[in-house]
């Protein structure tokens, strides 16, 4: 380094790029005491669906899933979830098959819709 020459931080910028911004109501990591995250009175919570979401696509599939996509509380109670499954590993020379599913559950968990939405290679996400 020559004298005279600033030394430059290449985090620093991304550090103050990724400070949060004061929010007038932040949004609770938890439910507060005596709340939960429910469709409605009776229904599933947000993270049960989700958990059930997995299970049910790696079981009518067969696959690993990859990642949750979107939520959705529908109009009945229930949760409608997108779910990218791994169709096919990566391949020398080619990239990760995913395929996303729709997987709808109404309040009581019980499953009410699948299909699949789209097919495609990871770098085309």
């Amino acid at each position: 380094m020559s004298a005279g020459a600033k030394q430059i931080d290449p985090f620093a910028e991304a550090q103050s790029l990724a400070a949060p911004a004061a929010a007038a109501t932040p949004c609770p990591a938890t439910p507060a005491a005596g709340e939960s995250w429910k469709a409605e009175a009776g229904g599933m919570a947000l993270i049960e669906a989700l958990a059930l979401a997995s299970r049910t696509a790696e079981e009518l599939t067969g696959r690993a899933v990859d990642a949750v996509v979107n939520s959705e509380l529908n109009a009945h109670g229930g949760w409608t979830i997108d779910i990218d499954v791994l169709e096919a590993k990566a391949k020398m020379g080619t990239n990760d098959l995913l395929c996303c599913y729709r997987i709808g559950f109404g309040a009581d968990g019980s499953l009410v819709g699948y299909s699949r939405l789209r097919r495609y290679h990871r770098e085309d996400g």
